[in-house]
């Protein structure tokens, strides 16, 4: 995952797991010192939430746009930028949609 993705991903996490620190620190524990154990909670990689997301609705959802923040997405990534912009700009905007989920689905969600 490129550095840039990553740095906003992290700093989603740290910003939630700050408030869920700061929850439990001022309101729960003092209600339970004694029976309270802390344990740490490792989940699986498919519970990983994305952090970038694109509302196709709205200014974020012209095809422009999109081909714009895939290209950026590719040289991040190291992929073939010119392949995905002819692959983007090969049909209508429903197989722009689909090629951009196809290359960057697993980062960014896309809502409509």
């Amino acid at each position: 995952m490129n550095l840039l993705i990553r740095n906003v991903i992290e700093q989603k996490q740290k910003k939630n797991n700050y408030l869920k620190i700061w929850w439990f620190h001022i309101l729960v524990l003092p209600l339970y010192p004694n029976q309270i154990t802390l344990t740490m909670s490792i989940k699986s990689i498919e519970e990983k939430v994305s952090s970038i997301e694109i509302d196709l609705t709205g200014p974020d959802g012209n095809v422009f746009y999109l081909i714009g923040q895939g290209r950026n997405f590719c040289k991040q990534l190291g992929l073939d930028t010119s392949e995905f912009t002819t692959r983007m700009t090969s049909g209508d905007y429903e197989n722009a949609v689909n090629v951009f989920e196809e290359y960057f689905g697993d980062f960014v969600t896309l809502y409509r």
